[in-house]
C-alpha cells in the first residue's frame, strides 16, 4: 500500500493512501448478520434427546452438528 501522506485525527496519526477500496455482498460461507440461533428451539432438542435417554453431553454434540438455520433441531 503506498504511502501518500497523514493526517491527525481522533487523537491519532491516520496513514492516507491512493489505494480505494470497494465493498460487496459476502460471498464466502454462511450470513454473517443472520439471526442467532433461537435458544428456545435448541433447549427443546436438547431436553427431547435427554428425555429419550441421551446424555445432555451427546445431546449437546447432535445440536453442534446439525447445520443452524436448517431446520434440522426441529422434530416437532
Amino acid at each position: 500500500m503506498p504511502f501518500v501522506g497523514a493526517v491527525r485525527g481522533e487523537g491519532c496519526l491516520v496513514a492516507r493512501s491512493s489505494r480505494r477500496y470497494a465493498y460487496g455482498p459476502y460471498v464466502d460461507g454462511p450470513d454473517p448478520l443472520a439471526p442467532p440461533v433461537d435458544i428456545r428451539e435448541a433447549l427443546d432438542s436438547i431436553g427431547r434427546d435427554v428425555m429419550e435417554g441421551a446424555s445432555p453431553r451427546s445431546a449437546l454434540q447432535e445440536l453442534l452438528r446439525q447445520a443452524p438455520g436448517s431446520g434440522a433441531a426441529s422434530t416437532s
